[in-house]
């Protein structure tokens, strides 16, 4: 059975499997910022100011958010399923884009995302529209 992840940015609410599973606003914007992006690489930098936007966060305290986030999500230490972890740079999104529905605005739910963050139709990751560069 294919995994199957759903975000509903209206309703700030995430299923997967078909699963309620409950997460905190932070929890949420971290998810969202790694499903606007699956198969990529996002920085631990990137998941800090997804935290707080307007402030530096420790490196200690995403951690532990990504730690409860992935529990909540059902994934271990010895067998990743959701996130991975790029030891040292940050995490990875291991569900691919077919498998991951957002229904709404991923601005409502992403810390500092400006309205005009869209996803590219072609290669599926999220970018910046002035700022993208298409994959060959």
């Amino acid at each position: 059975m294919t995994t199957r992840l759903i975000i509903n940015c209206n309703s700030h609410r995430v299923t997967l499997d078909g699963r309620l599973v409950a997460v905190t606003p932070t929890e949420l914007s971290i998810l969202g910022l790694l499903a606007f992006n699956p198969s990529r690489l996002i920085t631990n930098d990137q998941i800090r100011y997804c935290i707080h936007a307007s402030k530096q966060t420790s490196l200690s305290l995403a951690k532990t958010h990504l730690s409860n986030l992935r529990r909540k999500l059902g994934d271990t230490a010895k067998q990743r399923q959701i996130i991975d972890t790029v030891h040292g740079v940050g995490q990875i999104m291991l569900l691919g884009a077919e498998q991951i529905e957002i229904i709404g605005s991923p601005a409502q739910i992403i810390v500092g995302l400006p309205q005009d963050h869209v996803r590219c139709p072609r290669c599926g990751y999220g970018f910046f529209a002035q700022d993208h560069q298409v994959p060959s």
